[in-house]
């Protein structure tokens, strides 16, 4: 049933799929609905004496922005839940949500909905591989995963990156990453590497954690690709070179 409601009566889902909304899209969305007004309402949940919205945050939120007081909702019973789970599935495909954002949608209709991996593969249109990708975003490392969101670095180097269990090498890492750039292939050069020194007993497995770790400093060995001589982790440097470049310096 299609109404104008309130603005004060209507909340926004407990988990807002979009973290972070293009402010300039949505300012043109809210000019476009202050001189032409909603072409299409928004939709929300009854809860109790309120609602909450199942689709349509950007309307909702474009309408906050111009300090609208009513907007036009097709409201739906308390246990609309499908309807909130399609309104997810066409949201995604729809809007390029943020790495996370978008996995934790996927996880919403996998868990939350029961559609499970297999059915929200079909109804987005993805393969079951891709799904389960997405729900690994959600157990990366924090810091990495920051990095995700803020596209500093791509999934599949995330990926990589997140199987060094060496959480101080693991940063340093994903911080040359970020500032510098790299490709999945360098990134599992890099955890290939790690482990190699991990066995070889070259470097811990994972960083010691303690009250001591803000003052006493760690030495973290690590072997060079040219002598072989164990150094100091730390210091380890990294530089690009072009093929002309690196047959030069190769050269005797």
């Amino acid at each position: 049933m299609i109404q104008e409601l309130m603005m004060r009566l209507i909340d926004l889902p407990e988990e807002v799929i979009r973290s972070k909304m293009d402010q300039e899209r949505l300012r043109d969305l809210a000019n476009s609905i202050q001189e032409i007004g909603l072409l299409q309402p928004i939709v929300v949940k009854k809860k109790g004496d309120r609602y909450e919205v199942i689709a349509g945050y950007r309307r909702f939120t474009a309408h906050e922005l111009i300090g609208k007081k009513k907007i036009l909702a097709n409201v739906k019973e308390e246990s609309y839940d499908l309807a909130e789970a399609a309104a997810i599935a066409e949201n995604m495909q729809r809007e390029q949500l943020p790495p996370l954002d978008e996995a934790r949608a996927i996880r919403t209709l996998v868990d939350v909905h029961g559609w499970g991996i297999m059915k929200t593969a079909r109804k987005l249109g993805r393969s079951e591989g891709w799904v389960r990708g997405r729900l690994d975003l959600l157990s990366l490392p924090e810091s990495i995963a920051s990095m995700v969101q803020s596209e500093k670095i791509s999934i599949s180097v995330a990926n990589e990156l997140a199987k060094i269990p060496n959480e101080q090498i693991r940063e340093q890492y994903a911080n040359y990453a970020a500032e510098y750039g790299c490709t999945a292939t360098a990134a599992a050069t890099w955890r290939r590497q790690v482990e190699t020194d991990v066995q070889a007993g070259l470097m811990p497995e994972a960083t010691p954690r303690g009250p001591e770790d803000e003052t006493v400093p760690r030495t973290m060995m690590i072997a060079c690709d040219a002598c072989h001589a164990g150094f100091d982790a730390v210091r380890v440097r990294i530089i690009r070179l072009c093929p002309t470049c690196f047959n030069a310096w190769m050269a005797p």
